[in-house]
């Protein structure tokens, strides 16, 4: 097996030693060299692969914006503007917001809520009906 190339010798490998250096000239071809593959990294993602690592990244960004909120819940500070919306605290009317977020933030502090299960709600398209039920319950 050839281990090693370089100008003017080749290296190669026997079962039973160690490499040892040849002049090209003196080796024969006795079998083309198995086709490289290609390392995971470079390979494209098709089909399954590629549906299977997007989930898994709508699930980790998911899971940190409603990390982020309830965060914020807690420390009693306002989220970010971009991600309001999600959690239905719309940024029109400022006083409404306050007490949709006051809602949310109670919910948060006795923990009624984690940023697990809004996260799952939020992946599944389920956040209107998120509030909904846990009322009701």
């Amino acid at each position: 097996k050839v281990a090693q190339y370089s100008r003017e010798r080749v290296g190669v490998r026997y079962p039973d030693r160690g490499v040892i250096a040849l002049r090209p000239e003196r080796l024969t071809l006795v079998s083309e060299p198995p086709p490289a593959e290609e390392p995971d990294s470079k390979r494209q993602d098709t089909g399954e692969a590629k549906q299977q690592r997007q989930k898994e990244l709508e699930k980790q960004e998911a899971m940190a914006i409603c990390t982020r909120f309830v965060e914020c819940l807690h420390q009693d500070t306002f989220p970010e503007m971009g991600d309001l919306h999600l959690f239905g605290v719309g940024c029109d009317y400022m006083s409404r917001a306050q007490e949709v977020l006051a809602v949310w933030q109670g919910a948060a502090k006795h923990g009624d809520l984690t940023a697990e299960q809004l996260a799952e709600a939020l992946q599944d398209g389920s956040m209107k009906e998120f509030g909904v039920l846990d009322a009701e319950l």
